[in-house]
């Protein structure tokens, strides 16, 4: 249960990680608690500290991927005028399979640390992409708010 737990906790708190880091001390103590409880949990097998360098690492990693991603994500929308046809914003093209892929690819990548490493940061990288192509088959057409 600590694991499943701790996964979950990662998965929210990794890709907004760099933002949520500079938004204030409360921001900043649960990633510290979410990555610590993961660097205890996940793997027992592992030297703890290997095992929160691990942790810390491939949030650092999934933090870089949520800016990228984002950031991509965001003037792929905007630009193409992929926010719905009555003018909406870069939040309306957000989808339910977008964060299901990144939840499931994420969830996987948990599986060892070695993988946890490439895979999270990927899974970041492939939810955002399926919310522009969402946003492409569903929301094009018209502008977008910005």
């Amino acid at each position: 249960m600590g694991r499943i737990l701790a996964t979950i906790a990662l998965l929210i708190v990794g890709p907004a990680v760099l933002v949520l880091v500079s938004s204030g001390i409360v921001a900043l103590v649960v990633v510290l608690a979410a990555v610590a409880v993961g660097g205890l949990t996940l793997w027992p097998e592992l030297e703890r500290t290997r095992a929160l360098a691990v942790v810390f690492g491939a949030t650092v990693l999934a933090g870089i991927a949520g800016v990228v991603g984002f950031a991509g994500a965001y003037s792929l929308v905007t630009n193409n005028g992929l926010c719905g046809e009555e003018g909406g914003s870069f939040g309306d093209a957000w989808s339910l399979p977008a964060a299901l892929v990144y939840l499931g690819a994420g969830a996987a990548a948990f599986t060892s640390p070695r993988r946890v490493l490439w895979g999270w940061p990927l899974s970041v990288l492939l939810g955002f992409a399926v919310l522009v192509v969402w946003a492409a088959l569903f929301l094009s057409g018209g502008s977008c708010q910005t």
